[in-house]
């Protein structure tokens, strides 16, 4: 990220719409951890979309804009162990980690479950609420829905993982609306 502020390239959709995804680079705008956040905070006043999601791994910011629920989350890809694996997973997930150790790409599996999972809590509303060893989302990191929400990944730097996370109203099955 050379600039400031880059639209970062939002997951493949199928043809539907995404959310207004930006990426802040607190080195090319010479501001603190501090400085970045309330930069931040005061760019979703720029936009008419309604709801908003920010995420912080300094130097790096998030910022996703949407007429809907909406999630990002951005974390350093870091070595995790097996506790911490057992703390945020389910079982179908752990399977899943267990195999990826075999081939020493449990790190960078726990770091995009993890931020997933960050993801999806902040789109359902209130990210502290949920447990995310009941946030079950090896399906969305996998084909990119579950149920009525869309995510993917976010291209940002190399040592971090981003993941967005939305619903679309306007995009649920009439079997699904009478469930709402």
């Amino acid at each position: 990220m050379g600039s400031p502020l880059s639209f970062a390239r939002v997951p493949a959709t199928d043809g539907r719409s995404a959310p207004l995804c930006r990426a802040y680079d607190a080195r090319a705008l010479a501001l603190d951890d501090a400085g970045l956040r309330d930069y931040v905070r005061q760019q979703t006043r720029d936009t008419p979309l309604s709801h908003h999601s920010r995420s912080y791994a300094y130097p790096y910011a998030m910022l996703a804009s949407w007429h809907d629920a909406v999630g990002v989350d951005i974390e350093r890809l870091q070595p995790h162990d097996l506790a911490f694996a057992t703390t945020i997973c389910t079982p179908r997930e752990l399977i899943e980690v267990r195999l990826a150790a075999h081939e020493g790409d449990e790190g960078v599996l726990l770091s995009h479950l993890w931020s997933c999972k960050e993801a999806l809590a902040k789109a359902l509303g209130d990210a502290l609420r949920y447990e995310p060893s009941r946030l079950e989302v090896i399906d969305l990191l996998a084909v990119g829905h579950l149920g009525r929400w869309i995510g993917g990944s976010v291209d940002v730097d190399d040592r971090y993982c981003a993941w967005l996370c939305w619903s679309d109203r306007n995009e649920l099955s009439s079997t699904e609306k009478l469930d709402q």
